[in-house]
């Protein structure tokens, strides 16, 4: 089976640089997206603060998740520069599926929140966030971007902005309550998936070593049993027993996520 790729849709446009000033914390493009750092509630909570990074989009307009899939682009995130921080780690709330003809996309419309673990070098003083960011927004074109933001820390709590880390927080898949009820088989060219106790539509999304192609899931339902069968392609030379993968369930109830080894 070969898997044809085809590009983004319609051509990227030309890059362009989106810079905030010093004292903003959000920016634009000309495809009307923006992007906002958000402050929550301000304060060191468990040895971080929660933050996060807000991209609102007009209608018809999407971004792309981790695992962009078939097409698209992963947003990279850049905190070089950053003052009095250890590390920043970003948070991914399930994602959409968005399926064309011979391309299946997995991202996020109108608005997404990137909840945002910022650990500070010393809790005791102030945090000065910096960040580079690359990403995509699609529609009929395709868009690149790169904006760049600050945020300083600690700062007065923002009710709204903390409501919305929270609503976008709940969305970050974690792990299921029972290990059981997620099992994946391979046999030849597919992955057998199951999720049991299911109670929506999710689709399930799956990442494994380099130079494997995993495909769009196709699904079917036997009570609360979702049964998932997943093309492969194996390109890598390689055999997939023993290989880890990660499996991520989205839908409008469901946001779980598993590693597991192939065997």
């Amino acid at each position: 089976m070969t898997k044809l790729v085809r590009p983004i849709v319609a051509v990227w446009l030309a890059l362009f640089a989106l810079t905030a000033s010093a004292c903003a914390e959000e920016a634009t493009s000309p495809a009307g997206e923006k992007l906002t750092l958000m402050v929550g509630e301000g304060k060191i909570v468990e040895g971080a603060y929660l933050a996060g990074l807000s991209l609102t989009m007009a209608e018809g307009w999407h971004t792309y998740w981790r695992h962009p899939g078939d097409s698209g682009i992963a947003p990279q995130f850049d905190w070089t520069g950053s003052r009095n921080v250890s590390h920043v780690e970003v948070l991914w709330p399930a994602p959409d599926r968005f399926d064309v003809p011979d391309d299946v996309t997995y991202g996020y419309a109108q608005q997404v929140v990137w909840p945002l673990r910022v650990v500070p070098v010393d809790p005791a003083s102030p945090v000065e966030v910096k960040l580079l960011m690359h990403y995509g927004v699609c529609s009929d074109i395709c868009v690149p971007v790169e904006a760049q933001l600050d945020l300083s820390l600690p700062a007065a709590e923002q009710k709204a902005e903390a409501a919305a880390i929270n609503t976008f927080l709940a969305r970050v898949p974690v792990a299921p309550k029972n290990p059981d009820d997620v099992t994946v088989v391979l046999t030849g060219d597919a992955l057998h998936v199951t999720l049991k106790s299911a109670t929506d539509a999710a689709v399930v999304i799956v990442e494994g070593p380099k130079n494997i192609w995993f495909g769009a899931s196709r699904a079917r339902r036997t009570g609360d049993i979702v049964a998932y069968e997943v093309p492969v392609e194996n390109n890598s030379g390689t055999t997939l027993m023993g290989a880890d993968v990660r499996l991520t369930f989205a839908g409008s109830d469901t946001a779980l996520e598993v590693t597991r080894k192939l065997k």
